[in-house]
């Protein structure tokens, strides 16, 4: 709770706190135009955060664990995340996938070599 009570004011304060409950109910293109620039950066890194965290319950899951590496390796950050959608966003049949899966697609493609060559080095066929 002590952490609650900072973190509403920062938020608040980043301008990102009334976009919060509305985060989960981004379904279009639209919806992620409507947004600013201060709250899709926060989107996409809660977004890949939580893709993250799947990896940590079982160990087991290597695409999210080669995926994570690929985007240490290469530095990217929110701002190239960002570009990753708006880029993905810009085939037409994209628009009505919401953004966590047009950001999954679009690290997908940036990190597939990334992600083969983990695979590779582990024996696995690799992705197309």
């Amino acid at each position: 709770m002590k952490i609650f009570r900072w973190a509403v004011p920062f938020l608040a304060a980043l301008g990102v706190y009334s976009s919060l409950d509305a985060a989960t109910f981004l379904n279009t293109k639209a919806d992620w135009d409507r947004m600013s620039v201060v709250e899709q950066s926060a989107y996409v890194m809660g977004a890949f955060d939580n893709s993250q965290m799947v990896r940590l319950g079982d160990g087991k899951n290597t695409f999210s664990t080669d995926l994570g590496r690929c985007v240490t390796d290469l530095g990217l950050t929110s701002k190239h995340m960002i570009d990753a959608v708006n880029a993905q966003y810009s085939d037409l049949s994209m628009w009505e996938f919401p953004p966590y899966a047009v950001l999954g697609m679009g690290l997908r493609k940036v990190c597939l070599a990334h992600i083969n060559r983990a695979r590779s080095e582990r024996g696995e066929a690799p992705l197309d």
